[in-house]
């Protein structure tokens, strides 16, 4: 799989921080920390309320897909030996 590879982890990593930059974003847009001149204009959105969702689902999707990886790696390596194989 290509994401099997060695720099699936960087690739996670970047989505787990990208989906975080957008929590942050709408939480201080909605805050009133940052004022958007435009609503919408620079994120795409028609509320922060939507950015920060946007941003929750990015994390999560990079955690699934983090497990998805740890387990094909895992199935990669072959069979686990049985519970009492080496005990006899």
């Amino acid at each position: 799989m290509i994401f099997c590879k060695r720099k699936a982890h960087r690739g996670r990593a970047g989505l787990c921080v990208g989906g975080l930059l957008m929590v942050v974003i709408g939480l201080s847009i909605a805050t009133g920390a940052v004022v958007e001149p435009q609503p919408g204009h620079y994120l795409g959105s028609k509320s922060s309320g939507q950015v920060s969702d946007a941003g929750i689902y990015t994390m999560v999707f990079a955690i699934i897909l983090g497990v998805i990886t740890d387990i094909s790696r895992t199935l990669a390596k072959g069979p686990l030996p049985a519970a009492g194989a080496d005990a006899a």
